[in-house]
Parts: C-alpha cells; structure tokens; sequence
C-alpha cells in the first residue's frame, strides 16, 4: 500500500502531549507543530502547561532528543531502504527508549504516536 493510501501527506501537523518527573518534580508540556515526513524535517512549538508559571527544574534541552530525535516517522530514508515506521501507520505505533547521560543521569520516554484526522498525535 502506499503511503498516501495511509494518509501520510507531505507535510502533517502534530500535536504534542507529555507528562514526565524529574526527581520528583511533575510537570506537562503540551505543543503543535507541522513536519515532511518525506524530508525529514518538523518543527514544534511547545508550551510548559504544568508547573504553572514556574521554569522546569533542569534544562529543556534535555527534552529536544524525545520531541524531536526520537520522532522516527519523521525519519528520511533512502529509498532501497525499508521505512517500517511508516508502514504503521494509520494504527499507530509505540516504543520506549533510554537516554543515558554523563553524570550517570538517565532518562526514559515512552511513546504512542497514532495518526489522527492528517494529525500525527504523539
């Protein structure tokens, strides 16, 4: 099937939801944003929703990786190379991913990204 039967245009919003902890410390970043899943490319604006009024208590940057990097149906592949991320959809798919840091730090995120109404919902 192509991926244009599965609804994967060239260019597809998305929306963002996340809820994590940070040695204790809640906090729920929401956000939209649009990307080429065909180029590789997206971009998002995200918007700290919880604390309210406060900055988060470490770096955003630490996030970047799971908004961005970790966004596999945004991936550029060649084109003899298989693209299973893809071929997901529209049902969607999920996986979990570490992230170790120098200071012995680590980080876990968990992903659900479905496609919903041309949204990619992550």
């Amino acid at each position: 099937m192509s991926y244009s039967k599965q609804g994967i245009a060239q260019e597809m919003r998305t929306k963002y939801h996340v809820e994590g902890s940070v040695n204790g410390h809640q906090f729920t970043i929401e956000g939209v944003g649009t990307g080429n899943p065909y180029e590789g490319t997206q971009t998002a604006e995200l918007v700290i929703i919880k604390p309210v009024g406060k900055p988060l208590p470490f770096s955003f940057d630490i996030l970047s990786s799971v908004f961005q990097y970790g966004n596999l149906c945004f991936t550029k592949y060649p084109a003899d190379m298989t693209d299973y991320f893809k071929q997901a959809f529209p049902a969607g798919m999920s996986y979990e991913r570490s992230f170790l840091f120098e200071d012995g730090g680590v980080a876990t995120a968990s992903w659900n990204i479905r496609y919903k109404c041309n949204f990619y919902q992550l």
